[in-house]
């Protein structure tokens, strides 16, 4: 007799497919971040979708990584593409995931128009800048989805967080985006050589303005770090009942923290490629734990049938996220 998939079969097939695509929109990040660093970007010549003109070209360095991220990021089109069609269609009745599915589109749409850009028309550093700002967007939409998809969202309890901690949420996020955004300045603009050393520059013979891009960004990671320790408390303070958030805040002071560590070796480590990547990565999760958090500030709490209540990782909550009868 023939077995027709069920409910719970399909949920884990797209939860899996969600996990996947996450994973695999932080391979692209990564890739992305070897191509600048190698200064792969033209290893293609000024040819998109095509590299060199031909669909399969022949390789040097610069263009096998140029090519290898393309077609990591031609995968990710199939896989974002298949996730929002599958949520579109078993979770049609989830506000949350029928919301994230345009943003997933947006934000892979997003990055490769910012790469087909970059490539046909060279631009300058500040707006190249952009194109890391707009990957991190792409990045956080898959772990959100994957998140919302792994630890339920039907419904949400009565209570829901303050204004206040609503505002002081994105507030943190635009703030983070703005010291991510210095830091992939930094890094198009070629002025991290000019502050070798950690925390602030000794024996820096750098130019005036390449030390001043470089401490200003070092300030706002360290001006994060603190905004961070002040969320835990304002949470605790303005929503009691919100231990949720007040956690996340840790989450993302942990965060910070590392990324703070990932810069020092940077520096220290004369820009070396894997701690670039290192750094990159780290931003990704970084920017992803502040936007989850923004999330739970607009949407209250995700119950849990397992485990401390609204612990991280604890398990998947009872009939939450079921997809619906097509």
């Amino acid at each position: 007799m023939t077995r027709f998939p069920q409910k719970k079969d399909i949920h884990n097939w797209i939860r899996t497919l969600a996990l996947v695509a996450m994973i695999g929109m932080f391979i692209v990040l990564i890739s992305g971040i070897a191509v600048t660093d190698t200064g792969s970007q033209v290893g293609c010549g000024h040819s998109w979708p095509l590299c060199r003109g031909q669909f399969i070209p022949q390789f040097a360095f610069t263009t096998a990584v140029e090519f290898t991220h393309r077609s990591l990021t031609a995968v990710e089109t199939v896989l974002i593409l298949l996730e929002t069609a599958a949520i579109l269609i078993w979770y049609r009745t989830q506000k949350p995931l029928k919301v994230m599915a345009p943003l997933l589109l947006l934000g892979l749409f997003g990055e490769a128009a910012m790469g087909a850009w970059s490539v046909l028309d060279p631009q300058q550093p500040a707006v190249l800048a952009l194109h890391f700002g707009i990957s991190l967007l792409a990045v956080s939409t898959t772990v959100i989805a994957y998140g919302l998809l792994r630890q339920g969202a039907r419904a949400y309890p009565a209570v829901r967080s303050s204004t206040s901690s609503r505002v002081a949420s994105w507030s943190m996020l635009a703030f983070l985006l703005l010291v991510v955004y210095s830091g992939a300045f930094i890094r198009l603009d070629n002025t991290g050589a000019a502050c070798m050393s950690w925390p602030i520059c000794f024996g820096s013979h750098g130019s005036p303005y390449a030390i001043f891009i470089d401490l200003l960004h070092r300030a706002g990671g360290a001006a994060a770090f603190f905004i961070a320790m002040f969320l835990m408390a304002f949470f605790r303070r303005t929503d009691p009942e919100r231990k949720d958030l007040s956690r996340w805040a840790r989450v993302l002071l942990y965060a910070i923290l590392l990324q703070g560590v990932a810069g020092a070796v940077l520096a220290l480590s004369s820009l070396s490629l894997w701690a670039e990547l290192l750094h990159g990565t780290l931003a990704g999760v970084l920017f992803s734990v502040a936007a989850w958090l923004c999330l739970l500030s607009m949407l209250g709490p995700l119950p849990y049938k397992d485990g401390p209540e609204g612990a991280p990782g604890a398990a998947e909550p009872a009939g939450i996220l079921a997809p619906v009868s097509s």
